[in-house]
């Protein structure tokens, strides 16, 4: 099978980028002469197979709407001037070439209906972005009939979603998730650095860690978590947040909540199975996530998880058992007190968490795409 992929970034350190990244990898390691269309590269050219074609497309532009422009009309041309031509073409949102399978790994649309409860500094700001009607018409597009080949939707809710914004039939959708690398992710990789990781850190033994991923923090949670942790009298709690953040919103509040030295800001990064290895359990008490990569590969890892039931990736949550699941997680009092039973030890063990997502696993998530990608080929 001759496979063309695009999306604007391909490597690990997101979540989409790494799915691209994933499934390019796996295509190619299948013997399927894969074709990957990308901005973003990582400079370690050792993460991707080298039976990938890739196809590095450049913008000199630093501002978000123009160089998706330029990368939409540039993969758009360049999968179109293959030949001989791509047997199935494949994407990722809002960004996805016409005719393709394309994997929405987030319905921007439900974002937006749901923030709409918030702050109304949150609601202007929102208002004045340029990008929300950007992706969203860009969306509209895509889900129109005669823009796509197959949608794939991470699970039930989200093909929901679909349905109801964008009029998608129910047999155009199927539901494939998202999962883990077993060979990043697993318990005895978290232990066997777990010395190592905190000396890097500065922690001490009695010291207790809370890994936070995310490349952005009021719609992840991250105020609740601090305010959560800094309540936390009893037990020294750090703070562990990796990914591209922007913590001066926050320093201030850290400050006063005697929380300095307590939030390491890591940045981004493409080994963040790493801090994993330091952390005694996962949070991310977000407002929206259409799955969430990060649960999966915490839980991987064999950290209980601290997370809300608007995420996707809460399925595979055993509420009480492998982690807490928020109703609220802008409600502090929920938060506190699930955080607490996840602090005092009250989870599943290690090895119980990790195979519990056994079912993840990107080896058998990929092979479900693979077969979706062979029934629309040709």
């Amino acid at each position: 099978m001759r496979v063309a992929i695009s999306f604007r970034g391909c490597y690990r350190r997101g979540g989409v980028e790494r799915v691209m990244l994933e499934s390019a990898n796996y295509l190619a390691h299948n013997n399927h002469e894969t074709h990957a269309f990308a901005m973003d590269w990582d400079s370690d050219d050792s993460m991707y197979d080298p039976r990938v074609i890739q196809h590095r497309i450049v913008s000199n532009s630093k501002y978000y709407i123009p160089r998706m422009r330029h990368f939409i009309k540039e993969s758009h041309l360049g999968i179109a001037a293959l030949s001989p031509r791509a047997d199935v073409v494949a994407g990722f949102g809002a960004t996805a070439p016409p005719d393709s399978v394309v994997w929405m790994t987030s319905v921007h649309r439900a974002w937006i209906e749901i923030s709409k409860g918030n702050t109304l500094k949150a609601r202007i700001k929102q208002r004045l972005n340029p990008a929300h009607p950007f992706i969203l018409n860009r969306e509209k597009k895509r889900l129109s009939p005669g823009g796509y080949r197959k949608v794939l939707a991470l699970t039930e809710d989200v093909k929901q979603d679909i349905m109801r914004y964008y009029n998608v039939p129910e047999e155009d959708i199927e539901i494939v998730a998202n999962g883990y690398s077993p060979a990043e992710f697993s318990v005895e990789k978290r232990f066997a650095q777990r010395d190592e990781m905190r000396a890097k850190l500065g922690l001490k033994p009695d010291d207790m860690a809370i890994a936070f991923v995310a490349n952005e923090l009021e719609r992840k949670g991250f105020a609740p978590l601090l305010r959560a942790s800094a309540a936390m009298k009893d037990a020294p709690i750090h703070i562990i947040a990796v990914g591209r953040l922007n913590p001066a919103s926050y320093i201030e509040e850290i400050a006063s909540l005697g929380m300095e030295g307590r939030v390491h800001w890591t940045g981004p990064t493409s080994t963040v199975a790493d801090y994993y290895s330091a952390s005694d359990l996962f949070a991310l008490p977000t407002k929206y996530e259409a799955w969430g990569l990060v649960i999966v590969e915490a839980m991987a890892c064999g950290l209980p998880v601290l997370t809300s039931r608007l995420a996707g990736a809460s399925i595979a949550v055993n509420h009480g058992a492998t982690g807490q699941l928020l109703d609220d997680p802008t409600d502090l009092e929920e938060v506190s007190a699930n955080l607490r039973l996840l602090l005092e030890g009250k989870h599943a063990s290690p090895k119980a968490i990790s195979e519990s997502v056994e079912p993840y696993r990107w080896d058998r998530i990929l092979e479900k795409y693979e077969q979706v990608l062979k029934s629309c080929s040709g």
